[in-house]
Parts: structure tokens; sequence; C-alpha cells
């Protein structure tokens, strides 16, 4: 038929088949929008506009750009001729064949639309359980259908965790649950990534950020007692006993009592306040035996969970037990002072630096053989007039303690908390106040 309504091809015209030419024809031409060039109803093939209608329905709710989810294109549920033409589009009788596409089918999912309804991946087929709304109706386009929670619980069921904030684990969300990267939301894959920084996974990297900052950001995730809470993941599943190893945060290298080298930081130099003494101090030397870690940390924790432990501020707490009950240590300088320990085993003002590496002698703490009077008179009762004044060496009356030499014989009776006499030529000390003293040299005397 030409121009005018005229016959141009009479041999054509009522043979039994109506002949039609498509030449130019666009998708829109038929259903879509020529206006926009979405070929996407409304209108539908029958001019209808109506998203009650099932060829209207929710098709502009999935084409196009969203500002929650990623967008839909028309091969994710039919396939797209390339001509009007084309083998199954317009020479098979209406609905529209749906194909189902990548998005639709993944993650396993099997897709139906039972001419009402929608079964697909994209609106949680295969997702955990607690989707309120994962059969959505195609010809309501009201909104609610496209809420969260309708896909996927919120949380989602089963053995899902039970956190609220997605952000903690999904990029797509922020902490109040909105969508802010709709391109990678509902794009066929599970987006996950770890709440943990990277290199989260060595041991100093866990040490020192709970030394730093607590247990508190790990409890939210992983329960008061590290073993699940809410993402049902305990730590004890990689770490089995690591709340009762001391040497999981610190320790481990000089021995294995826990005392650092190496600290929460992986330090091992001496001159590190973290690392110091600690070594000289655990294990048994030539002038005192091993001391507990609750010399100093009184009392010592039974767990890394124990009050007090590890609270957040980033320094280990420095409280003295009944050896140096008034004893004082600064945290900055590493400096101890008011120390029996460090004494002249009378007085309780020995001082020591944590930090530094001195070679200790017999006076490095109290009076000895070569020291000036004062040193001596320092010390205890009559401690010059025996030492310098007669010449009376420590094991005349320490015999228990030191030998001829100076060396010391008994380390678990020195430096520990108490006066040992021991008279090596017989005789007797009667500690109280006043003290005496009654050795096979001279008699009874007051120790003053």
């Amino acid at each position: 038929m030409g121009a005018g309504l005229t016959i141009v091809d009479a041999a054509r015209h009522i043979n039994g088949v109506v002949d039609v030419d498509l030449t130019g024809v666009s998708c829109t031409d038929c259903h879509g929008s020529a206006a926009d060039g979405t070929p996407a109803p409304p209108q539908d093939t029958t001019g209808n506009t109506a998203t009650a209608v099932r060829g209207v329905g929710a098709h502009r709710s999935h084409l196009g750009t969203s500002g929650w989810h990623k967008e839909v294109v028309c091969t994710d549920c039919h396939l797209v001729p390339a001509s009007v033409t084309a083998t199954g589009h317009i020479d098979t009788a209406l609905p529209a064949e749906l194909t189902w596409g990548a998005l639709a089918t993944a993650d396993g999912a099997t897709p139906t639309f039972s001419g009402t309804s929608c079964s697909v991946y994209c609106h949680g087929q295969t997702l955990q359980p607690g989707g309120t709304n994962i059969t959505p109706t195609w010809t309501t386009v009201n909104g609610s259908q496209a809420a969260c929670g309708t896909c996927h619980g919120l949380p989602p069921g089963g053995t899902h965790v039970t956190v609220t904030d997605c952000s903690m684990c999904h990029p797509t969300t922020n902490a109040s649950g909105t969508i802010i990267q709709p391109a990678i939301h509902i794009n066929g894959t599970v987006e996950l990534v770890s709440n943990h920084p990277a290199g989260w996974s060595a041991p100093t990297s866990h040490g020192m950020t709970a030394n730093n900052t607590g247990f508190t950001n790990c409890q939210a995730c992983h329960g008061a007692d590290l073993r699940g809470g809410v993402v049902g993941v305990s730590c004890e599943s990689c770490h089995p006993g690591w709340q009762t190893d001391c040497t999981f945060c610190h320790g481990g290298v000089d021995n294995a009592t826990g005392a650092p080298p190496a600290a929460v930081d992986g330090r091992t130099g001496r001159n590190t306040i973290a690392v110091g003494a600690h070594t000289e101090h655990v294990g048994s030397t030539s002038m005192h035996v091993a001391w507990d870690c609750t010399r100093c940390h009184n009392p010592k924790p039974t767990s890394a969970l124990s009050p007090g432990h590890i609270d957040g501020d980033g320094q280990a707490e420095v409280i003295f037990d009944w050896m140096n009950p008034s004893a004082t240590y600064d945290p900055a300088t590493g400096v101890c002072a008011n120390l029996y320990c460090h004494g002249n085993g009378s007085s309780r003002l020995g001082t020591a630096d944590w930090n530094t590496n001195p070679t200790l002698q017999c006076d490095s703490c109290h009076a000895y053989t070569w020291s000036s009077k004062a040193d001596l008179r320092a010390m205890s009762g009559k401690h010059e007039k025996h030492v310098r004044g007669k010449g009376i060496a420590c094991v005349e009356c320490h015999a228990t303690v030191v030998d001829s030499s100076g060396n010391i014989i008994g380390l678990p009776l020195h430096v520990n908390g108490q006066p040992e006499v021991s008279l090596r030529r017989g005789g007797r000390f009667t500690p109280g106040s006043p003290p005496s003293c009654n050795p096979a040299c001279h008699g009874n005397e007051v120790w003053l």
C-alpha cells in the first residue's frame, strides 16, 4: 500500500496473507516509550499503560538506574531479538517468553513465573531464610516488594550471623541500612568483606590492637567470652587455648612465662620499656630465684579476659605484691622507687631503672665491705662497726646466704623480704624490738 492508501501490489492484496513491512521498525514502535528510548512498558503491545496489567507490570521498576540495586536489563528475563522479525519474537502468541539470564539464575537459582508472581535469584530464592516476600507479585508496583527484609531477613536466618549492622560485612550498605553502592547490590555475588584490617591474622596485630583499644569491639561480634557471639565465630577455632596462653600476645622468646621479649607489638629490644628487665626478673640469676609475674603484676591475670588485664589503655598495670608494698612505678620513665628488692636490706628506698641493663653487684643495692661508713651506717644495726671496724665478712652472720668469697649460695634466702641471719661460728640471733645477737665471738648484745 502506498501513500494515499493506494494499492501498489495488487497480486499480494487479498491473497490470504497479511503482509507487513517491518523495515525500520524499532523496539519502542510496539512497546515502551519512544520519548525516552526505553522499550520496556508502559506501554505494552496492546497499548496498556497500567501496571495492574500483566504486559506492563513492574517493567519500569526493574529497568533503568536505581538508588538501591544494580540495573536490571532486558536480557535478564528475555531473549532480546536481533531484529523485529527474529525467530521467537513476534511469531508466537502472547505473553512474551521468559528465558532468564545470568542474573535471574545466579547462585544456582531456578527462576519461575506463575503468571502472577516471580521466584528468582534477585528476590531471594537462594538466600538464607527470612525474606518476607521472595515471590513478589508482578503487577504490584508500590515499593513494598522492594523493601529491605522482603528478599532476605534482617538479619537473614539459618546459619547467618545475627548481627543487624549489615555494613560490618557488606560494603553495599552503611550502618543505618542505606544502600550506598547500588551497582553491586543484587549483582549475582554476595559482596562480603572482612571487618578486620589487613594483617589482622598476625598475633602482634591482634595483641597490639586489643592492648590499645580493649576487647569491646571484638566482643560486639564475637561475644563477651569471644567464643562465638552474634557472628558465631570463636577465636578458639583458630587459636585453641589462646585466652590462657600468655605467649600468644607477648613473651615466649627467652622463656615460656609470657614475660617479654617479645612485647605485645613484637619488639624485643632490651631498652624498650615494654621489654625492659623482664627476663632478669622471671629467670633465676646469680642473685635471686626466678620471680613470678605476680611480683609486679598483682594479681597476675589468669586469662586474657581477666578484669584489669587488657583494658584498652595500651600499657600493663604495675601493682607490686607484699614484698614491695610502698613501691611506685613511673610508666613514662620506667623508674621504680621505694623498693625493698633494690634497697639496702633495711629500708625500702631502693630505685631501679627498668629499661637499662646495669651490671649488678652487692653494693648496687646495699653496703658491702668496701662501702663508706655512711652507707654501712644506713644499714640496720651495727653493720658499720662489724664490717669496717672489725673487718668481719658477710659470711660470718649470713652463712646460709653467702660464702666467704661473697657469692650468693642460698638464692631462695636472698631478696626474699626478710633478713636471713645464720651465725657461722655458732650462737643465735633473736629478731624483735629490739633485735639481739648472742654469737660465739661475744656475749649477748642488742643489734642497734
